[in-house]
């Protein structure tokens, strides 16, 4: 079949706008059936997918006859997955950065030119520059949701009245500029400036999805401009935010997504922020939802040294599942202080992972060092009837002073532990300790024998014997490999050597005298799931859409909605993911949520359904999920009095 009319694309035209206008000129009533009839089958997400990816547009640009060079539209993916960069005004930016395409328009723009523009793409921005009118993203009608499956462009689907901004929001102070300067930016050659911006409005997302009731008077793009531009003005508005949230948790609490961010600006924008204001902590209540946080995140949020955090101490923070943000909420609101128990126990010993902070070596090699008691003598203590290994605090601050261990020794100069201890044999200065030398199996220095030594003396040294302690270094220089990796991705030594094991992260031989090197390429895939601030564990999810595990499988992973990633060290899923599933689950009720809210059991709401009381919709690929509009669900109970 041959289209009666088939379209140009304009300048700065979306594919929505470019499809929405050859279907309705050729006389279909939605894009969904324009598309069906032309042999590609379509439901809300796979047309949204098939306007976003450019080998999917080609495919139909190609069989409607639509030049080929329109598929140039869509922002091309800049990289091997799906949620790749996309390129933006010849700059590669996250793909996080962009919405559904025909969500959102402005209709003063549509009445000017009767198209939709490509900018609106961009999930942050929220008013048009020209007109300086809000952008909308429902019908001002029926307030149904805005996507390309319409029969129009400025017309709604739902209702068929044609959009407006009579009903719209007034635009905030500043709103204007902070869309400009937000449109500004990516089209700049800053990248990391662009990067800055993600991880920021990534803080605020994440803060959205961890707090369900969380409140915000300031569209993200505003809050982020603000931040860059005049982070006075900054501290202020989120000092109002942090207030009118106050009923959820400590100020701390509101804002572990921004204390805990990769970028250090953001970090020190949040603490600087619960430093300089004194907030009346008696306003700020125990929050009702409990959810686990993360070692890292736990130190971050009261202060103390990720060692402290071990089970010797603390433990009066955590469930059986992990550090209890109830908890540590309540810790911070000073209603729960910590055993006396473990103040002593704090006072007089060190666990492993302490000692590895006042050694500055990493937690595997304080092990290793002392695997024996010829240095310091170890004690096993109990704890809720759980063996610990501990080191007296007074002995290893000694032993501190007095010695220091190769590693650290490399690390104070900046060079390589290969080779380290050959060099210095080969100037007269040996170990005390060592494995050539005792049962010690790390080197161990005086620090008086050490303290004169520079970089550039250690790099001077050429004439050492290589093969002095050759074992020694075959060791050392795949813990090298191993530390490398452990310190770029944040987690432990044996985490990585899992990690490896499971071919997740790939190692490969390169000489004898180094047995394996780590790819780059597996590095950066793993630090991007663990540290980008992209993704969550699978064990948070729970809590925050409100379901119990059983139910997250059978609704929105069975369907395809999560997709889980598996680390083996832990399972994640994408944040963005979770916000589009949160702005389902507002909209619509399962059917155990409806069933539930009209005091019925949960099969009771298949038998409402198939006598026609109420319209069921459904969600996902080839396993989809039943979902019913609350609006629906409240009428029929308003209706039919069903009681809760």
């Amino acid at each position: 079949m041959t289209l009666i009319y088939i379209p140009k694309s304009l300048p700065s035209e979306s594919a929505a706008s470019l499809l929405l206008r050859a279907s309705f000129e050729n006389g279909y009533t939605s894009l969904s059936s324009f598309l069906n009839a032309y042999g590609f089958p379509v439901h809300t997400k796979s047309l949204n997918s098939m306007l976003s990816d450019q080998e999917k547009f080609e495919k139909i640009a190609i069989k409607l006859g639509i030049c080929k060079s329109n598929i140039n539209i869509i922002p091309s993916i800049y990289g091997p997955t799906k949620r790749s960069q996309r390129i933006w005004k010849s700059q590669p930016i996250s793909y996080q950065f962009f919405c559904a395409d025909g969500s959102k328009l402005c209709t003063e723009c549509i009445n000017d030119n009767g198209i939709l523009k490509t900018e609106w793409l961009l999930k942050h921005l929220t008013c048009c520059i020209i007109h300086q009118k809000k952008l909308i993203t429902e019908c001002n009608y029926c307030h149904h949701t805005i996507s390309a499956n319409r029969k129009k462009i400025n017309e709604c689907y739902k209702c068929n009245k044609v959009f407006n901004n009579q009903l719209n929001e007034n635009i905030l102070d500043n709103e204007i500029q902070a869309n400009q300067w937000f449109l500004e930016q990516l089209s700049s050659t800053n990248l990391k400036l662009i990067k800055s911006i993600k991880n920021f409005l990534s803080s605020i997302q994440s803060t959205y999805i961890t707090f369900k009731h969380f409140a915000m008077d300031e569209p993200p793009i505003l809050l982020t401009y603000l931040f860059f531009t005049n982070q006075t003005k900054a501290e202020e508005v989120f000092n109002k935010i942090i207030y009118k949230n106050r009923l959820i948790g400590h100020p701390k609490l509101l804002l572990v997504h921004f204390l805990t961010s990769m970028q250090q600006n953001i970090q020190k924008f949040a603490l600087e922020l619960t430093k300089k204001y004194s907030f009346n902590y008696s306003k700020f209540k125990e929050i009702d939802e409990d959810f686990i946080l993360t070692k890292r995140t736990t130190a971050i949020l009261i202060g103390a040294n990720r060692a402290k955090l071990d089970e010797n101490y603390f433990s009066f923070l955590k469930n059986d599942d992990g550090f209890s943000a109830k908890k540590v909420n309540s810790f911070l609101l000073g209603n729960l202080t910590a055993p006396l128990e473990s103040q002593k126990q704090d006072y007089f010993y060190l666990t492993l992972k302490e000692a590895s902070e006042i050694l500055g070596i990493y937690y595997e090699l304080v092990g290793k060092l002392f695997s024996t008691d010829r240095l310091i003598q170890k004690k096993i203590i109990y704890k809720n009837n759980r063996p610990y290994t501990v080191l007296s605090k007074d002995d290893l601050i000694k032993f501190n002073q007095e010695y220091i261990t190769v590693n650290r020794l490399a690390k104070d100069l900046d060079v390589l532990t290969q080779y380290l201890t050959a060099k210095l044999n080969s100037i007269g200065i040996k170990p005390i300790h060592g494995p050539f030398i005792d049962d010690v199996k790390i080197d161990v220095f005086r620090r008086n024998d050490v303290q004169h030594l520079t970089q550039d003396l250690i790099k001077s040294i050429k004439n050492h014997e290589r093969g002095f302690g050759y074992k020694t270094y075959m060791n050392q220089k795949d813990t090298n490999e191993l530390e490398v990796t452990s310190l770029k991705l944040k987690i432990s030594i044996k985490e990585v050597k899992k990690l490896i094991h499971c071919k997740i992260l790939k190692s490969y031989k390169r000489s004898l005298l180094q047995s394996f090197y780590i790819s780059e390429a597996s590095i950066n895939y793993v630090d991007n799931i663990l540290n980008s601030g992209d993704y969550i564990n699978l064990t948070e999810v729970p809590c925050l859409l409100n379901c119990p595990p059983n139910w997250l499988k059978k609704y929105w992973i069975d369907t395809n909605f999560l997709n889980i990633i598996d680390l083996k060290i832990g399972k994640y899923v994408q944040k963005d993911i979770l916000t589009e599933i949160k702005k389902l689950k507002q909209k619509y009720f399962t059917g155990v949520e409806a069933s539930k809210y009209l005091g019925m059991p949960h099969q009771h709401i298949t038998n409402l359904h198939s006598q026609g009381l109420i319209e069921a919709y459904f969600f996902g690929n080839e396993q989809k999920v039943r979902l019913f509009l609350k609006t629906d669900v409240y009428a029929l109970k308003s209706k039919h009095g069903f009681n809760k």
